[in-house]
């Protein structure tokens, strides 16, 4: 007998990781300035393995909150 009071929740969106290069190159800095960035806790890195990798949810996020505006 099959139990159907459970809700089915629709599988998560792949989420894809950008490269430290490619983070630099989208924030228009260094990959040293990314590192920097990650060190100092301003930047949510993720890790894979020995990786560095970053969402682009995490760096919208960190633009909205260094808006000089």
């Amino acid at each position: 007998m099959s139990d159907h009071s459970q809700s089915s929740k629709p599988a998560p969106k792949p989420v894809r990781l950008l490269s430290p290069q490619e983070t630099a190159a989208f924030l228009n800095v260094s990959v040293r300035t990314v590192q920097r960035l990650v060190s100092a806790g301003d930047l949510h890195a993720v890790r894979i393995s020995k990786s560095m990798r970053f969402r682009m949810d995490d760096l919208l996020h960190f633009i909205d909150r260094n808006d000089w505006s």
